[in-house]
């Protein structure tokens, strides 16, 4: 049946996982290009983000912000989704808009935030979670943006064994082995996306917290409550689960007022922008904003489609790839930058 119906034509596999990679095909009966996702199994024969993603795709596909499912097969040793083709995710899109020196405006941010938020309201209101937000899981497609990659995704009853997603995305309490608060950890990773697109970042590049902070190298746990303690401040005692040790550890030493405030303004981030940022990032849990409650603020927001054209996506990338391919030819001919008429 899947032979039968799609062709496909791209034959290089882009890993995305442990146990995932994707291709590009086309669908013979509609005539569309759609996405191949195929999660291999584990020495147990079973996988469970397969099976995690199934659930939450097959659940949500009400939601238009959230990436359709058209077919699932269950073929010996992995399973394969067929997913509809977006055309770009934020993760690439900030890193294409940077190296050209643009950004994206804070109407287009207010739209993401949006379109995000109403995804995760109706994942929150079944008691789930999808415990990887995060630029990359972002996906553009005719203006709507759409929330992908549910391998993480769990009800709020379990407790889960490990912690959620990308580790610069994580709330204070999963680096402190706390996990029994999951839709706020999820409200954590929307402040996150908020202020990543602010500052302009990519998921590949120095995360947000080494630009604010001043330091590079390897994240650990003990580094990013450090760095979060710089941007927003020291928390209370009572605000996190940890002994006494452990808090002097972490935050001896560190100033107790945040630069949140400059660094928002610095980088002109709107009113709705600073209430969210502030709003999901707090050391408590149960202060943290709810995606209904932002889903209330941003719906005030002014909202503006992030492409303005048809095919702008693929104009980015063709600059993107001429100005590589400029950068190449300057490397061929060995010549210092300063000596070359770029004019």
């Amino acid at each position: 049946d899947f032979r039968r119906r799609f062709d496909l034509f791209d034959s290089h596999k882009y890993a995305i996982g442990g146990q995932s990679t994707i291709h590009t095909a086309k669908d013979l009966e509609t005539k569309q290009e759609v996405i191949l996702k195929q999660i291999s199994n584990d020495q147990n024969g079973i996988s469970q983000s397969a099976m995690r993603e199934r659930y939450a795709l097959e659940r949500f596909q009400s939601c238009d912000n959230i990436v359709k499912m058209i077919k699932c097969y269950a073929e010996n040793g992995y399973h394969l989704f067929v997913l509809e083709k977006c055309e770009i995710d934020l993760s690439e899109l900030q890193k294409l808009y940077r190296q050209q020196n643009k950004q994206l405006l804070a109407s287009h941010r207010h739209l993401i935030l949006n379109h995000l938020v109403t995804a995760l309201q109706l994942i929150h209101s079944k008691n789930y979670c999808h415990r990887d937000v995060k630029l990359s899981n972002l996906l553009i497609k005719n203006q709507i943006v759409k929330l992908c990659d549910f391998g993480l995704c769990i009800n709020c009853c379990f407790e889960p064994e490990q912690g959620s997603g990308s580790v610069i995305y994580q709330a204070p309490e999963l680096h402190l082995n706390e996990r029994k608060h999951l839709k706020e950890n999820d409200m954590w990773a929307v402040g996150m996306v908020c202020l990543s697109l602010v500052l302009g970042c990519d998921d590949e590049e120095l995360s947000w917290l080494d630009m604010v902070s001043g330091s590079q190298g390897q994240q650990n746990s003990a580094k990013i409550l450090k760095q979060i303690a710089k941007l927003i401040g020291n928390p209370e005692k009572n605000e996190l689960k940890v002994n006494e040790a452990y808090f002097q550890c972490y935050f001896d030493g560190v100033k107790t007022d945040g630069v949140i405030d400059e660094v928002l303004e610095q980088f002109g981030a709107s009113q709705i922008e600073k209430a969210v940022i502030k709003g999901c990032m707090k050391w408590n849990h149960n202060e943290r904003l709810t995606a209904e409650q932002v889903l209330e603020i941003t719906s005030e927001a002014e909202m503006q489609n992030i492409f303005g054209r048809k095919y702008e996506v693929d104009e980015l990338r063709f600059t993107q790839r001429e100005q590589c391919k400029l950068k190449q030819s300057v490397c061929d001919f060995d010549a210092p930058l300063a000596d070359l008429n770029m004019e």
